[in-house]
């Protein structure tokens, strides 16, 4: 029982209604990420098409984060030697 006194059903461990909304389409290859029942493809991650597209999207988001990373490097750098002048 939770901490509300209530549990959901067996088998149910959401409201209905309330899954994830995920992408018509993988977004790496814009490719279907659904068969035509609506099943995912790729079950580990539904929101690709496939495993390479999960991994090439998840190396994008890396370099995307060591880019943003460098630019405030170069952000603090710059303020720091306004600071001195």
């Amino acid at each position: 029982m939770s901490i509300f006194g209530w549990d959901y059903p067996p088998g149910v461990s959401n409201v209905p209604g309330d899954e994830p909304d995920l992408p018509h389409s993988c977004p790496v290859c814009h490719g279907e990420n659904a068969n035509r029942d609506g099943d995912p493809l790729y079950n580990d991650d539904p929101a690709f098409c496939s495993e390479a597209c999960a991994l090439a999207y998840a190396a994008l988001q890396e370099d995307a984060l060591r880019d943003q990373e460098g630019a405030m490097r170069e952000f603090d750098a710059l303020n720091d030697r306004r600071e001195a002048e």
